[in-house]
């Protein structure tokens, strides 16, 4: 019905109204939309309350890879697994916030190996662009959500990424 996928989109594009796009507006609008019948509950359990097991599989080995330091964290997808999966993009949904919530991290970065080189997602609290730093590596999006496909394999990407990240933190720490 198209007022679910009303309440929907917001529900995700403000990341379950967490997010600075969570204005009174959005606030107002998912009001109404539950004034005319839709269920909060059904559609966040629809869109948030099940995945398929190869997503945990995905997190599961992922999380093994989890690193942070100088405020900056970071995870990988092994190689081979999405594929060995039979993964889809929305499998990862969500999955950089994992280094994100550790404590001290200003930006967080997922790493993982495609056939056209090095997929990146970037993440930020605030206090880096990270659209600048995606920019760095020819992509780009939103000043707290980015991404980037660099040519390369992912052993030699990564270290390069998480370098320039350390520096777009310890650059804006200077500048606060």
């Amino acid at each position: 019905e198209a007022l679910d996928a009303l309440y929907v989109a917001i529900l995700t594009d403000t990341g379950s109204f967490r997010f600075s796009n969570s204005t009174p507006l959005a606030h107002r609008l998912v009001a109404d939309l539950i004034a005319e019948g839709v269920d909060p509950e059904v559609l966040h359990r629809q869109v948030y309350g099940r995945s398929p097991m190869r997503r945990f599989r995905i997190l599961q080995a992922a999380l093994d890879t989890l690193e942070a330091e100088q405020g900056v964290g970071w995870m990988t997808i092994p190689p081979g697994l999405y594929d060995e999966l039979g993964a889809q993009p929305g499998d990862l949904d969500g999955l950089v916030d994992y280094p994100r919530s550790v404590e001290g991290v200003h930006v967080a970065l997922l790493f993982r190996a495609t056939s056209k080189g090095t997929k990146i997602s970037f993440r930020s609290d605030g206090l880096v662009d990270v659209n600048a730093l995606a920019r760095e590596f020819g992509g780009g999006g939103h000043v707290r959500a980015s991404g980037a496909l660099v040519e390369g394999p992912l052993d030699e990407v990564r270290p390069r990424v998480v370098e320039s990240a350390r520096r777009a933190v310890a650059t804006a720490r200077n500048e606060g």
